[in-house]
């Protein structure tokens, strides 16, 4: 049923709060104030205090209060509807007649905001009597403030289904604002979050609309987000920071940490376990017009960021495009953060490329072949096409013609000699790691001159896995390798795609080198065979 505002100031203006509280509670007054035994929670000691004055109450014991509708709500455990009524009946008011299911769902999802607010309240509450979650959370080096700031909570076992009726929320309520479940056959509800730290995920005002947990055990799902209910849309909403620093770009990362962590120098935005839809990439560019994106480097997250850009091309407008910067092998943000700290960061973000780069890098730094070239060349035109703003799709096209005009004449620095081109190559590798993954059919298909060692190499190489020794490589290739390999890679810029286009070049020379010195012995055989052959060039050499 509809109350309107009006209705309900009258109402509580016509009810007394202490006649009410004092049928069920002895009250004592004390000063301006009274005091009496909380009928929500059992005590010994008065803590239930009532300003008869504003009309409202509050439990220092258990955090109950509100006013007298929500005494009443909470005291017999009823909607705010059946409250209103009890209470409009007791005094004689008339209820309004006119009703329409518009206004009842209104006021249904004001009920599950304050159910969400609740919630999260409790959470909070809970977490600074968990040791093993604030362990957690001091261990990856999340400070009380950022604590408080992101409101960090915790949600036991059991609890909130009844904190929550103590309070007045129905059980449908709090199932609707994807709080609590029924469990399948009873129909008995229980709490959907359970010994899990508890993030909150707010608009854009701070209002709490959703939550996502992480498991500390070995409970799965590791991660768990709120069902879309009423409130929250998945795909429409980010976990984010409310403050973006003065001047600073917004970083899109993946993970909960990562935000909090980088909301420390930055504005932080995340996806919510899934890619990032258009919906969200307007509320990012509402934030921030050029976002950098740093996902994490392993193939899933490079994976998640060419998904996304291919997903922006449609969308980008003069002044709004993204930015992808390189993430460190192994390390994601909050990662980078906490081990090497914010000029670590800074570095990445700095280096982060414009959207076409990061493109343009991942069809054309590879070993092309005629076949692969094509390949490249029309799912480009095909990105492309798909640019909405008439522009920027000729200056896309523009951008094509001149780095395929510059990287034709491009020159990286070439060592002499086929053995020290080996030691290149292959020390690249050791020196950079994650090099190996994007390079190994390469590198099995890679001839040697020279000793044998070097196909053993090469072999352990290509079966290396992630925490496996280089020293037996290290003791190899010599004392001096490192310095060597140092040196040329200084020559090339830090990120990832640069090292491995300067790897595929010089592979790709070295194997033409390779070819003409093995043509050149056959030559130089088959001279031999002739009589006289090496007399006459001499003798045409003087002439």
């Amino acid at each position: 049923m509809k109350f309107s505002d009006a209705f309900i100031a009258t109402l509580r203006q016509r009810i007394s709060l202490t006649d009410v509280v004092g049928k069920h509670v002895r009250l004592l007054r004390k000063g301006k104030m009274m005091m009496g035994l909380c009928p929500f929670h059992g005590e010994k000691t008065p803590s239930f205090s009532l300003n008869p004055s504003r009309g409202t109450y509050h439990c220092f014991g258990c955090g109950a209060r509100g006013d007298v509708i929500d005494f009443v709500r909470q005291h017999t455990r009823s909607s705010f509807t059946d409250a209103v009524i009890m209470l409009a009946g007791s005094v004689g008011m008339e209820l309004p007649r006119e009703t329409n299911e518009s206004t009842l769902q209104d006021y249904a999802v004001k009920e599950m905001w304050r159910s969400m607010e609740m919630a999260c309240q409790w959470f909070q509450d809970q977490l600074s009597g968990h040791t093993v979650a604030m362990a957690y959370l001091n261990k990856r080096g999340i400070t009380p403030e950022e604590i408080r700031r992101f409101r960090i909570g915790w949600a036991p076992a059991y609890g909130l289904m009844s904190h929550g009726q103590n309070l007045g929320f129905s059980a449908s309520c709090m199932e609707k604002a994807g709080l609590v479940m029924q469990r399948t056959g009873t129909g008995e509800y229980f709490d959907r979050f359970r010994n899990r730290i508890m993030f909150p995920i707010v608009t854009a005002t701070g209002k709490v609309m959703a939550f996502g947990g992480r498991a500390l055990g070995h409970e799965q799902p590791k991660y768990m987000n709120s069902p879309e209910t009423p409130l929250f849309i998945k795909g429409q909403n980010l976990y984010r920071s409310l403050v973006i620093p003065v001047g600073r770009p917004v970083l899109v990362v993946e993970g909960y940490l990562d935000v909090i962590s980088a909301a420390r120098f930055y504005g932080a935005v995340a996806p919510l376990g899934t890619a990032l839809t258009t919906a969200q990439l307007a509320l990012v560019w509402k934030q921030c017009p050029e976002p950098v994106v740093c996902f994490d480097p392993d193939g899933a997250g490079q994976k998640a960021a060419l998904k996304m850009a291919i997903m922006a091309l449609p969308l980008i407008k003069p002044g709004f495009s993204l930015k992808f910067a390189t993430m460190p092998p192994e390390l994601d943000p909050h990662a980078l953060i906490q081990t090497h700290g914010q000029a670590a960061l800074e570095k990445v973000v700095n280096q982060a490329v414009p959207l076409s780069q990061f493109l343009w890098s991942h069809l054309f730094a590879k070993p092309m072949t005629p076949e692969r070239k094509a390949e490249a060349v029309e799912q480009w035109e095909t990105w492309v096409a798909s640019i909405e703003h008439l522009y920027i799709r000729r200056l896309y096209k523009d951008f094509f013609y001149q780095n395929r005009k510059q990287s034709s004449h491009a020159a990286v620095p070439v060592a002499p000699g086929v053995v020290l081109h080996q030691k290149i190559l292959l020390g690249l590798l050791v020196l950079k790691p994650f090099l190996i993954d994007r390079v190994r059919e390469s590198l099995s298909a890679m001839a040697f001159s020279g000793e044998s060692a070097w196909l053993h190499v090469r072999n352990y190489l290509v079966s290396w896995e992630e925490g496996a020794c280089f020293s037996p490589l290290q003791e190899f290739l010599g004392p001096d390798w490192q310095k060597q390999i140092s040196a040329v890679s200084l020559h090339i810029p830090g990120d990832t795609a640069c090292f491995e286009t300067y790897w595929h070049d010089l592979f790709n020379r070295y194997q033409t080198q390779l070819y003409q010195n093995s043509e050149l012995v056959a030559l130089k055989k088959e001279l031999m065979q002739v009589p006289g052959t090496w007399e006459r060039l001499k003798n045409l050499r003087e002439f």
